[in-house]
């Protein structure tokens, strides 16, 4: 596990630059284990005794010191440099101003951010938004305006970055976008150092960009950069190393997985958290996992059981159930998981992959069969709420199913949909302009926002509890 991990490192990192032993990967943040905490993250060749951090909870209160840890097992030799990761943890409690945090080397500080935490702004407001990792000015765009708006928490719908999800791919495409020094629709922002992203692991994250089983026929050293750049919560479902297997069957991609990271990285893409009032669940909706599997449902469904005390409940993976893209339309194999979000009380459910924003109207599905068929459709009985607008009508009888992938490379001519090619329950479909959905809370209702680079506002509802 560890030198495929060390190889990928160093394919990904190549040379190094002065300013890149320093910084291979600037800080950024993610979610740690504990509940309270957040996790700060950094790669550099400069060895532990050149580092500090501090932080604090505003400009007026005295910087405070944080221990850190390097990753022992994370490292390489480049060119006589010793890339490694470093890491802290920053509390999450919330803060009436914008807490900050500040690293040091040799006694001076050469990287500061403040941090949003839960709470602090006048309206807390949530982004999610995915299909935009290819680096490109649409991209670099799309971070910008996100930026704009605010948000204390960003929610990344899969395919973080193209082709194939390797850690030269993060190096060149993602971390200089959505953690760029400078605020442009032509380079980006810093999202990444100030505002904690949770990503879904989409097809091409984990090296598989086509829709077929068979294995990509370029092989690389450093893929799987998602396994070394996300951490989830550690939560996710504790399987049978049999039962993994059994599910992933021969299937390249998932055997190399299963090789490097052991049964625990199904746990890093499966996995939920709780956000004030609100309860995520993040999954993994790649074709080797088996979502018929009962384990794998009986997790999802207990851990819903856990949440029900949690006002809002939203559930994020990369390949929708429901959506009207004609190359992806057969793609329904997440569909048969709908029951169980059903019982669970899940309000939203979000997915990338097709590159449009599409809101579907609140329904209620059961499949027909307990697998999907073999080209990939699940059919079943729709139970589809026809009276809800989220104007008039609040209350949505249903789940929720919004495809937003519309942050990168819109859909081609080719896939687009059209008037007699959309799903059944279909109510709203931008396919035009790039855009991300904006959830804003108040204290009894959510409103859904679908926001365009120049903040226009493309749909809006609103839902009441």
């Amino acid at each position: 596990m560890m030198e495929s991990l060390i190889k990928s490192i160093a394919s990904g990192l190549g040379l190094l630059s002065k300013e890149q032993e320093t910084f291979a990967v600037k800080p950024y943040l993610q979610l740690a284990q504990s509940a309270n905490k957040l996790a700060l993250i950094w790669f550099s060749a400069r060895g532990r005794s050149h580092w500090a951090a501090q932080y604090r909870t505003g400009c007026d209160t005295p910087w405070i010191s944080v221990k850190f840890k390097v990753d022992k097992d994370r490292k390489i030799e480049i060119n006589n440099c010793v890339v490694r990761k470093f890491s802290l943890f920053l509390p999450l409690e919330a803060a009436p101003k914008h807490p900050e945090y500040q690293i040091l080397f040799d006694g001076q500080a050469v990287f500061a951010s403040h941090y949003q935490t839960p709470g602090i702004s006048a309206e807390d407001k949530i982004v999610v938004f995915g299909d935009f990792g290819d680096g490109k000015n649409a991209a670099s765009a799309v971070s910008a305006a996100v930026h704009a708006q605010e948000p204390e928490l960003i929610v990344l719908a899969g395919d973080l970055v193209y082709d194939h999800g390797r850690i030269s791919e993060y190096l060149s495409n993602f971390f200089p976008v959505l953690n760029a020094d400078a605020i442009h629709k032509n380079i980006g922002a810093p999202i990444l150092r100030s505002i904690v992203t949770v990503a879904a692991a989409g097809n091409h994250d984990i090296g598989m960009p086509k829709q077929n089983e068979a294995a990509d026929a370029n092989l690389f050293a450093d893929l799987f950069g998602y396994f070394l750049f996300w951490q989830g919560s550690g939560n996710g479902p504790r399987l049978k190393k049999e039962t993994i297997k059994n599910m992933i069957g021969t299937k390249k991609k998932a055997n190399q997985l299963l090789s490097d990271y052991g049964k625990s990285f199904i746990r890093q893409t499966n996995y939920s958290f709780d956000w004030k009032d609100q309860h995520w669940i993040v999954l993994d909706a790649n074709k080797y996992l088996d979502w018929s599997v009962p384990e794998l449902q009986d997790w999802l469904a207990q851990d819903l059981k856990m949440a029900a005390s949690q006002k809002w409940k939203f559930v994020v993976f990369h390949q929708p159930g429901f959506n009207s893209d004609r190359k992806y339309f057969i793609e329904q194999r997440m569909r048969l998981i709908c029951p169980i979000l059903e019982a669970g009380g899940v309000d939203i459910v979000f997915n990338g992959h097709c590159h449009f924003y599409e809101r579907h109207r609140p329904l209620f599905f059961k499949p027909d069969h307990l697998k999907p068929m073999p080209d990939g459709t699940v059919s079943g009985q729709f139970v589809i709420d026809y009276q809800f607008d989220g104007v008039n009508n609040t209350r949505p009888h249903g789940v929720l199913y919004v495809v937003t992938g519309a942050g990168g490379k819109l859909v081609s001519s080719e896939t687009k949909p059209n008037a007699d090619f959309l799903c059944l329950s279909s109510a709203v479909l931008i396919d035009t302009v790039h855009s991300f959905t904006e959830l804003t809370f108040a204290e009894n209702y959510l409103r859904l926002n679908q926001i365009g680079l120049d903040g226009t506002v493309l749909d809006s509802i609103k839902l009441e509890k």
